[in-house]
């Protein structure tokens, strides 16, 4: 990805929320305990939080809400980069796999960042219950001059150089999902002014609610999503796609232009979880 390619819509509030109230401005009981600078993985940890009672959206929101006190703790925030560089905190893709049923039971929440390439600052997450794995993520995010919406570089900004990256982390790729060239007009969302974050455009942990509204509701095994252009408040988000008992890839475009490219795998239907797809409509 050169700097400069794409505009990216999903602004994180990456400094918005203060860490000390992290949980209770999402609704979860507990309370951010953070690993010393010298540790080995740099930790946000959740202690006595419940699992996401918003679904999907919720999952998303209490990763974003991990970074978010991740980055706030390394002088890497949201005001930090406004006040000194114009910029915004983006995310560019992200992959989630949910391996076992969400319980209802506390849950541990870690973030750390591998270093930074490309102009990429990769984002890795574990949620457990105890020692064992329940769900992972990863995400790449960007930084975004706010005039002139282009991607900027990580190099010359001494905060990122001090940010404590491992060297190691989990394989997987991130690459935009590959669309099949033939997509259905599955149905037209509009986005509302509730779903808009600080940068004035539709928060990311919304736009999966918004593909998947479109089909029959079904519990998310995998996801991994492409951001490609800003949605706003009224516009008509048209939802492209392909759909089978296992999968769909969904594509969300405003006018000719793409938004979002999604792929999902559904958990088979005699394996319940109790994180539900989507809000209702």
């Amino acid at each position: 990805c050169r700097s400069g390619d794409f505009l990216f819509s999903s602004a994180l509030f990456c400094g918005m929320i203060d860490k000390k109230n992290t949980l209770a401005a999402l609704g979860h009981p507990g309370c951010w305990v953070f690993g010393r600078k010298g540790s080995a993985m740099h930790e946000i940890l959740t202690k006595t939080m419940m699992p996401p009672a918003d679904g999907l959206c919720g999952l998303l929101q209490l990763l974003e809400a991990g970074a978010t006190a991740h980055a706030d703790l390394w002088g890497c925030g949201r005001q930090t980069m406004l006040e000194r560089y114009r910029c915004a905190w983006m995310i560019a893709r992200g992959w989630v796999r949910i391996h076992r049923p969400i319980p209802r039971a506390p849950l541990t929440l870690r973030t750390w960042i591998r270093p930074v390439k490309h102009g990429l600052s990769r984002r890795e997450f574990d949620l457990l219950e105890g020692d064992t794995l329940i769900a992972e993520a990863v995400q790449a995010w960007i930084l975004v001059d706010l005039q002139t919406r282009r991607i900027r570089t990580m190099d010359d900004i001494p905060e990122m150089q001090r940010f404590p990256a491992q060297a190691s982390g989990k394989g997987a790729p991130l690459r935009r999902p590959a669309m099949p060239q033939a997509l259905e007009p599955l149905g037209t969302v509009t986005v509302r002014a509730a779903d808009i974050d600080c940068n004035g455009h539709l928060n990311n942990a919304k736009y999966p609610n918004y593909a998947l509204s479109v089909l029959p509701p079904r519990p998310v095994q995998q996801l991994e999503i492409s951001y490609c252009h800003e949605c706003f408040a009224g516009q008509a988000l048209q939802i492209f796609g392909q759909a089978t008992e296992q999968e769909a890839w969904l594509q969300g475009r405003v006018g000719a232009q793409a938004s979002f490219d999604l792929h999902t795998i559904f958990f088979p239907d005699e394996q319940e979880t109790s994180l539900p797809t989507q809000a209702q409509k």
